[in-house]
């Protein structure tokens, strides 16, 4: 079982650029400004695990969603 919790961890700057947010160096510089919160709670390490599936990320307020994948059909 650890295995298959630990194939679910997600780096918090790997995720948040995946959503979007920036470069890995614009997330790091945002965690030590204090702009990004893991379930409420101010992160300054961008390196941080977390669980995409049931953390709660936010970046200056605003909740970023995780969508692994995204299909668009034209």
């Amino acid at each position: 079982m650890a295995v298959d919790v630990m194939k679910e961890l997600m780096r918090l700057d790997k995720y948040l650029t995946e959503m979007g947010q920036g470069t890995r160096s614009q997330i790091k510089e945002m965690a030590r400004k204090g702009r990004i919160t893991v379930n409420s709670v101010t992160e300054k390490k961008s390196d941080r695990k977390i669980s995409p599936s049931s953390d709660a990320v936010a970046v200056d307020g605003r909740i970023v969603a995780y969508a692994e994948y995204e299909y668009y059909m034209l």
